[in-house]
């Protein structure tokens, strides 16, 4: 009988450790199936977190109305680096980071990207400084000008009129008349 009992004792326990192995089994894939869920949600998550605050940016950043090349290129280059970075920080971090958290770090990006427009702003001269240097355009424009009129004006002087060319035609011809009548006057007189 002892042997009985021992017989379906070591059935029994091979009967529970085979369901226990199909439980464990079945909880691992439930855990597996749930991870993944989870990392495809929380990839959702990221993804429309960070597009809304990228758009947030974009907006933000079509506030200051930037035309210059060299300017788009460094806030494009702002942009890639904040989003970028956004999406590293967000991907890296705890699933349970607070919504404050969140936006604390997200405004203190957005900061440093004002800080940046800002710098790129600073490098540009002042509107008292072009107004500056369009003045000493004008200055410089206007006594080329006054020059230019000068010159003109003693050319003008320099240039004979049409009473002035009269007078020298008929100063010539006089001439001529009275080398002629000298001509005639010696020939007549060799005669």
């Amino acid at each position: 009988m002892e042997i009985l009992i021992a017989f379906f004792s070591a059935i029994l326990a091979g009967f529970f450790s085979y369901l226990f192995q199909l439980f464990s089994k079945r909880q691992k894939k439930k855990k597996q199936e749930l991870s993944l869920k989870i990392e495809k949600f929380y990839s959702q998550i990221v993804d429309e977190f960070s597009d809304n605050y990228i758009k947030d940016f974009d907006r933000i950043i079509e506030q200051y109305k930037i035309e210059d090349s060299k300017s788009k290129s460094y806030v494009q280059e702002a942009r890639a680096s904040y989003e970028k970075s956004l999406r590293n920080m967000i991907s890296h971090s705890s699933i349970y980071i607070t919504e404050k958290e969140i936006e604390d770090n997200i405004n203190k990006k957005l900061a440093d990207i004002k800080n940046r427009m800002n710098q790129i702003e600073d490098r540009f001269p002042t509107d008292s400084t072009l107004d500056k240097i369009a003045s000493i355009n004008d200055a410089i424009l206007a006594k080329n000008i006054e020059t230019l009129s000068e010159s003109v004006k003693n050319i003008e002087k320099k240039l004979l009129s049409k009473w002035d060319m009269a007078k020298v035609v008929f100063q010539i011809l006089t001439v001529l008349g009275v080398l002629v009548g000298i001509i005639f006057t010696v020939i007549e007189l060799a005669e």
